[in-house]
């Protein structure tokens, strides 16, 4: 039998048919919470996402991360004796940004493989293709598709991400566009899925920050560009576009849709931090409206972040601040 390399990674135990039915089952309730991973399952999601991601005002709130300055200071401080960089690009989406990390990387370190992960079929077939065509066809056999569901990371086993790592390898964990803001329960997940990465592996978050301090209400809805109306049109018009295609495909009887946005407390499991929900009203042709808890913005302080994270076994490196309240942040794990 032939030698066959593989082109993409299926993560065991992974089944979008599984996610989808229970989507389904959560939109024919009374209400509640919606987990975001049920908002890419299916294929017309990913592609609506897409839209999202190329909106003019997305894409201009992610002009300025620091890429380059990261790299060096990566290779500088955590690369040294270092020949093989495995990246973890956790909800990878289109990819953009974890390419062009990985492109500045490149030249700092012998390997660098960069592996791709996502539950959308059609946003990491994009990922891929667009790793492709920027870091060139030489790079080809480095860039993995990671087909699955991050939450299960410590299922998978490609590279040994349980075992302990060869002295001269480490890996880089990604969260680009505020993936962990919008987790339900961030430090679960650091526990969960993180805790079998090897001290020394790196984690990148992509964050916003408070407009105003966890106490102090008032200035935050002020301040917030969500509450207080500040966000350019097309970009939320666009969220919204993406979340109607889903509440319409698995909330049968849905009539009409409109969405708010409140400031919450109860979702927070890191001092000093508020949420954002961005919350669906539905109207049902029969029966009472329905109102579910589609998307979650968390905000962080921090210092009490990087105080939390320690406690979790992640010691603060740096941060890149970047745009309108933008941080990207380094943590190194320390045991």
């Amino acid at each position: 039998m032939r030698d066959l390399a593989p082109n993409s990674y299926l993560m065991p135990g992974f089944d979008p048919a599984e996610i989808s039915d229970l989507l389904e089952q959560q939109f024919q309730g009374e209400g509640g919470s919606i987990e975001q991973t049920g908002l890419y399952i299916n294929p017309s999601s990913g592609a609506r996402w897409s839209a999202v991601a190329n909106q003019a005002d997305y894409v201009a709130a992610q002009v300025g991360a620091k890429y380059e300055e990261i790299a060096k200071h990566i290779q500088h401080y955590s690369l040294q004796g270092i020949d093989t960089l495995d990246i973890f690009a956790l909800g990878s989406g289109d990819g953009k940004s974890e390419t062009q990390l990985t492109q500045h990387l490149i030249p700092l370190v012998n390997e660098v493989n960069l592996l791709l992960l996502d539950v959308s079929q059609p946003l990491l077939k994009r990922a891929h293709a667009h790793a492709i065509s920027v870091l060139g066809q030489k790079h080809r056999d480095h860039i993995l598709p990671v087909f699955g569901n991050m939450h299960h990371l410590s299922q998978a086993s490609y590279r040994g991400l349980y075992n302990p790592q060869p002295k001269e390898s480490r890996r880089l964990i990604t969260m680009m566009g505020y993936t962990f803001g919008s987790l339900d329960a961030e430090l679960l997940f650091v526990r969960n899925s993180l805790g079998g990465f090897a001290k020394g592996d790196l984690l990148l978050l992509d964050l916003i920050l408070t407009y105003a301090p966890a106490d102090q209400t008032e200035q935050i809805m002020v301040r917030e560009p969500r509450l207080a109306g500040l966000n350019p049109h097309g970009w939320d018009a666009a969220y919204e576009e993406f979340l109607s295609n889903t509440i319409y495909q698995y909330c049968r009887g849905a009539k009409k849709i409109t969405f708010t946005q409140e400031l919450d407390y109860g979702t927070c499991s890191v001092p000093g931090s508020y949420t954002v929900l961005l919350k669906a009203r539905v109207e049902m042709y029969e029966g009472k409206d329905r109102i579910f808890s589609m998307l979650q913005y968390k905000r962080y302080d921090m210092n009490k972040l990087a105080d939390t994270m320690e406690r979790e076994g992640w010691k603060s490196s740096t941060g890149w601040r970047y745009g309108q309240n933008h941080l990207m942040y380094l943590f190194e794990k320390d045991r």
